[in-house]
């Protein structure tokens, strides 16, 4: 799952496609990876069993690698389509946890504490168990029961995949347009859309004036605090995984400074991130308030088909409210007029 998510592109090109949502892509290139992510497992399987290794239900053992890699391949891509290299690298953290945490190496009997602790919620753990069901022998509904918790793992993997990602869609987009800025790494995007939340645009719509005011005051006190914020952030990019490091060599818990310099780094990138974005928005969102009526309700109305309103005739309905309201002037033109002729 990991190479996929690494070796493929996870954005879907609009380019001989059309327009389509952002859930809809989500699933369109996951289809191609699960696909691919099935084979795989078929050929890992297989190949186990033709090279010999003891298999009471070979069947067994095969079907268990398939739902292995369904949920794995699933879970990585929901990470990395969502949040990116910071996705990337939490996948490559899981890794690391699991392969000592989920008893892939030794019994977790044998294993210190915290990978004890750590073993009922990673996802390896229920897959080995179903697959050792297959290698020695049934016991019970156990190996039912491995492959059905596995599938749980879905939940958290869709809600990050499609909820998570559908708020992060322009964060991500300024993610790889610096990325494309150094000229050294290919993106899969090079622009960032100005993509506004329906309740942004209606406040805007309701009361400019008072919009613009409050926005940029709050604006003006982010870019004094804005040059300080990355200031703070490259130095502790720098300084808190350094510090890290030397602990790694001078105490006796290695695997746990290695795990803190990781999440160190992901926790330190994400906030120079958010703040780059922040800074990005500020300019945006300037620009939302010294818009006109004309220009946000046609971001209103764009907002509404994307969102709720994908077949709705919206520009007639506009058109029709127009000429009903062009008519009651009139109207009330005449009977005026009318009353002036009495």
């Amino acid at each position: 799952g990991f190479v996929l998510v690494a070796i493929y592109k996870l954005e879907v090109d609009r380019e001989g496609i059309g327009d389509f949502k952002a859930w809809e892509g989500f699933f369109g290139r996951w289809l191609l990876l699960n696909l691919i992510g099935q084979v795989q497992a078929i050929i890992c399987c297989v190949g186990d069993i033709c090279l010999g290794i003891q298999c009471t239900s070979p069947a067994a053992f095969v079907f268990a690698g398939m739902v292995e890699s369904f949920v794995y391949v699933f879970l990585i891509y929901a990470l990395s389509v969502a949040f990116k290299h910071i996705g990337k690298a939490l996948g490559v953290l899981l890794v690391v946890l699991q392969i000592p945490g989920a008893s892939g190496l030794y019994p977790i009997q044998m294993q210190p504490g915290f990978f004890q602790a750590l073993n009922p919620w990673l996802p390896f753990t229920y897959g080995i168990n179903a697959m050792r069901e297959a290698i020695a022998g049934f016991y019970g509904n156990y190996y039912a029961q491995n492959l059905l918790v596995l599938l749980v793992y879905l939940i958290p993997a869709l809600l990050i995949g499609v909820t998570a990602r559908k708020h992060l869609l322009n964060i991500n987009s300024l993610f790889d347009r610096k990325l494309g800025e150094t000229d050294m790494m290919i993106t899969e995007r090079t622009g960032m859309k100005g993509h506004f939340r329906l309740a942004t645009i209606v406040k805007a719509i309701m009361d400019s004036d008072t919009y613009r005011e409050t926005f940029l005051a709050r604006a003006a006190g982010f870019e004094l605090v804005y040059p300080v914020l990355v200031r703070r952030g490259f130095l502790a990019l720098i300084v808190v995984p350094l510090m890290l490091l030397v602990l790694m060599f001078v105490t006796e818990a290695k695997f746990t400074m290695l795990m803190l310099w990781i999440i160190s780094l992901v926790v330190i990138c994400t906030f120079l991130i958010v703040v780059e974005y922040l800074h990005v928005r500020v300019a945006q969102k300037t620009d939302l308030s010294n818009m006109g009526k004309d220009g946000l309700y046609a971001m209103l109305d764009d907002e509404l088909r994307n969102e709720f309103l994908a077949f709705a005739p919206i520009d007639k309905m506009r058109l029709d409210k127009d000429v009903r309201a062009s008519e009651d002037a009139d109207g009330t033109g005449n009977a005026v007029a009318g009353a002036d002729a009495g």
